[in-house]
């Protein structure tokens, strides 16, 4: 695959010594896209949309707000400052001869500041650390660091990941502002690479629809437009379109709801959609009845989607109104709204029904999957933000430190 073309968004003093690593010897093309502030991203991820083939967003807060507000359209990543980034600022103040008897820390996760703290032999020192979610403000972080050094007494750092929050606090405490290192940004940037080389691959199928409407279905067209596709009449209330894979799996927001449901149901009695991908239009058309199949099955007014080697999902409406049928809280539901694979979901089931209990803690996911503590810890707090696991206020003692007990609705 040639070099691609990556939209850097940030604040201005981060994007460009990422943009200088995600060139990688001018192997790809990079457009820089610096804001003041962090609400700034979702306007400017949607005016450079068409410039690039990949987003890399300098860390996880502007990569979440676009992310919410449906703007990205394209294979995206964030740099972490959870591994060397920060154990390179910790070590940068030790060497600077600042003895770190408290830490206020924001954006990170706790289990990862704690084990990098750890790593800098400092697990006994007092933290403060406010994890990032959806919705939080600059204000709020800059609040969360003046409690922090309320409680933790006038000797504590402060390391922040928000530039509003370092230009707001600098002048009144000791306070890092966190700039990811070299190696965190080239990981991500791998990760980038990868995503982006899969969806191009991906992009090659084919997707064939039927649609089967009994009433009025001029907000067809309108799709229609937005996914590039030919559309067939097959008859009187019956028709036909085809597209590729990846229009439709934006368009669709990665394959789980049909922006057009809600209001072709306003207009017709009966809405049956079955879309499928296939590497050739035959295998596609195939898919396309086993879904069409599906959504009649599932009611008046349904739509369904088939994936290559996957059984039919359904697709919902954006607002759910009386007519459309309800979301199945089934996993492929699951795994879209917690950004996993539907394996990886069946193997917590198996875990939980082989242990015969709702609860696991990330020890627990790192034996069934075979992987590092650290990564079984990243996967959970996935889940945690969709819903699907929940800090049930336990915690089981071992040899290292306290795991969190988590409870899963699966």
């Amino acid at each position: 695959m040639g070099g691609l073309t990556i939209g850097v968004v940030g604040p201005g003093d981060l994007v460009d010594p990422i943009a200088d690593v995600a060139e990688d010897g001018r192997r790809n093309r990079v457009v820089r896209i610096a804001y003041q502030h962090e609400d700034d991203a979702v306007r400017l991820v949607a005016e450079h949309h068409d410039e690039v083939d990949a987003w890399l967003f300098t860390g996880v807060v502007p990569h979440t707000v676009a992310e919410a507000a449906d703007v990205v359209g394209h294979p995206a990543e964030h740099v972490s400052y959870s591994g060397v980034t920060l154990l390179s600022d910790v070590i940068r103040l030790l060497r600077d001869g600042r003895e770190i008897r408290a830490l206020s820390v924001d954006t990170l996760e706790a289990a990862e500041v704690r084990e990098t703290l750890a790593a800098a032999g400092l697990e006994t020192t007092a933290t403060e650390i406010l994890e990032y979610r959806f919705g939080q403000t600059g204000q709020d972080v800059v609040a969360f660091h003046r409690r922090a050094v309320e409680r933790l007494g006038p000797d504590t750092v402060i390391l922040t990941c928000l530039g509003s929050a370092f230009t707001a606090l600098r002048s009144e405490h000791p306070t890092v502002r966190m700039v990811p290192s070299q190696r965190d940004t080239r990981e991500a940037v791998a990760s980038l690479v990868l995503k982006t080389q899969s969806h191009r691959y991906s992009d090659a199928q084919v997707a064939v629809g039927l649609a089967e409407i009994d009433g009025d279905d001029a907000p067809l067209t309108g799709l229609f437009s937005r996914l590039g596709a030919s559309r067939f009449q097959l008859g009187e209330g019956r028709s036909a379109f085809v597209t590729t894979r990846g229009p439709l799996w934006t368009v669709t927001h990665r394959f789980t709801r049909l922006p057009v449901l809600a209001e072709l149901a306003e207009h017709a009695t009966r809405v049956h959609v079955g879309i499928g991908i296939g590497r050739s239009a035959m295998a596609a058309e195939s898919a396309a009845r086993t879904a069409l199949g599906k959504a009649v099955d599932a009611g008046p007014v349904a739509a369904s989607l088939v994936l290559p080697n996957e059984a039919p999902r359904m697709l919902y409406a954006q607002e759910a109104g009386p007519a459309l049928v309800e979301p199945a809280a089934d996993l492929r539901q699951l795994a879209g709204r917690a950004g996993v694979s539907t394996r990886t979901l069946l193997v917590i089931r198996d875990l939980l029904e082989r242990t015969e209990r709702a609860e696991v803690t990330a020890h627990d996911v790192a034996e069934a999957f075979g992987i590092h503590e650290r990564s079984a810890r990243r996967l959970v707090k996935q889940l945690e933000r969709a819903g699907i696991a929940v800090p049930s206020g336990r915690r089981i003692s071992g040899p290292g430190r306290p795991l969190v007990v988590y409870e899963l609705t699966l």
